[in-house]
């Protein structure tokens, strides 16, 4: 579950990228058939990008490893606290988040079927017109059916019938139904919002033309719409009459229509999934994605550390040991919240236990540190470097005054 929504993190980019592509160069050409396909096609590049490792790195299917630091031989169990990370509460977020979204949805569709089961029905050849009683619902379109009010189908039926029939014939029904899955799945995310009402514009145009191509009288029809402009809209899934804002609506009626040099635009699509590509794999971005997919959903993070007598040998006996600031339950949390596990280790499966040899100098400081207990190269390297960037110890004391002593530190990784 995690990966999934590291997935819809890093298809959201790509997403939000080709949405202000398509926003600031093609939304506004009167070219709606050929904008249906280039945003479809957005939608589905955005979907596919993130799914190829040599394109993105930041999800993968690397086993999730945990490590379990383990300090000598076992002698007295330490259970660090339970802890819920924050990757983990992003992770029931998000998927909660989806879960509402996904309930009204399902709200809608029920209310649409409702709508039609109700309603008189007129077979009209491959559709089915759908009358009410009431005026205040606006005439829509979904599957095979066109809903409407009575007084509607009695003024201004022939216009309303051929609107909507051609949402059916053009199946901008299979459209919606993408776009809100889209929405579903990557709800937290604008642009997959923005881009469902920039599809529904262009059904929108699609319907208009073919309206004004049938030969109805352009400025009955523009009536028409800004009679209907008060309606109820039905949400989400079908098209209606009235979705689309009025005033881009009959600009686009009274524009020519763009010209095929203009669709080049579109190639802009190139550099926009190229800076999405930059952006996912930029160490932080790639980092945060890979947290939320390595998110363990049924157990809080609790690390059981083993705690014992480490060897120590002390360049000088000291009278007392040096310490971690905050004794060594504060070191165990340190390396607990410090030690990222190999990716590479995790993947081919290593484990082991590394063993590190360190000074602890007369200031506290950490120095000399080396690997005299090898496990593999990931590893030795990942130990190495949380050992060096300890902050400083108390150091060990001998005659009152601090002295230099060697601390040998075995940490084992396990794969949980």
């Amino acid at each position: 579950m995690g990966i999934f929504a590291a997935y819809t993190f890093a298809s959201g980019i790509y997403l939000l990228a080709a949405y202000l592509m398509y926003k600031w160069l093609l939304s506004g050409e009167n070219q709606s058939a050929f904008n249906r396909v280039i945003i479809l096609t957005l939608y589905a590049f955005s979907m596919i990008m993130p799914l190829f490792p040599s394109v993105s790195f930041t999800i993968n299917g690397a086993t999730i490893a945990v490590p379990e630091i383990e300090i000598g031989n076992p002698d007295i169990a330490v259970i660090g606290g339970a802890t819920i990370h924050w990757t983990t509460i992003a992770v029931y977020v998000y998927f909660i988040g989806m879960a509402i979204v996904a309930i009204t949805t399902s709200i809608s569709f029920f209310r649409l079927i409702s709508i039609i089961k109700k309603g008189r029905k007129v077979e009209a050849g491959n559709y089915t017109i759908i009358l009410l009683p009431t005026s205040e619902l606006a005439p829509f379109s979904w599957l095979r059916y066109i809903v409407m009010s009575e007084s509607d189908y009695a003024e201004s039926r022939e216009m309303i019938v051929c609107h909507e029939n051609s949402h059916l014939h053009l199946l901008h029904w299979i459209d919606l139904l993408f776009a809100q899955l889209a929405v579903i799945v990557l709800w937290y995310n604008p642009a997959s919002w923005l881009m469902r009402t920039e599809l529904r514009n262009v059904h929108e145009y699609q319907a208009d033309n073919a309206v004004l191509k049938s030969g109805a009288d352009a400025s009955h029809y523009q009536l028409l719409l800004i009679k209907k402009a008060v309606g109820q809209r039905f949400p989400s899934l079908a098209n209606s009459l009235n979705h689309s804002k009025l005033k881009k609506r009959i600009t686009m009626m009274c524009n020519p229509k763009t010209g095929k040099g203009r669709r080049m635009r579109a190639l802009a699509v190139v550099p926009a999934f190229a800076a999405a590509l930059v952006l996912t794999n930029i160490p932080s971005v790639a980092n945060t994605v890979s947290k939320v997919a390595e998110a363990p959903l049924t157990e809080t993070i609790g690390k059981v550390i083993e705690k014992t007598d480490a060897v120590q040998k002390p360049l000088d006996k000291p009278d007392v040991l040096p310490e971690f600031v905050g004794g060594e339950e504060a070191m165990f949390k340190y390396l607990i919240d410090t030690i990222i596990y190999p990716e590479v280790a995790a993947t081919r499966g290593e484990q082991g236990r590394v063993v590190v040899s360190f000074i602890v100098e007369a200031d506290g400081s950490i120095s000399n540190c080396e690997v005299v207990g090898k496990c593999t190269p990931e590893l030795d390297a990942e130990a190495i470097r949380v050992v060096s960037n300890m902050p400083k110890w108390i150091p060990g004391r001998s005659g009152g005054a601090p002295v230099r002593c060697t601390y040998t530190l075995p940490i084992s990784f396990k794969l949980n």
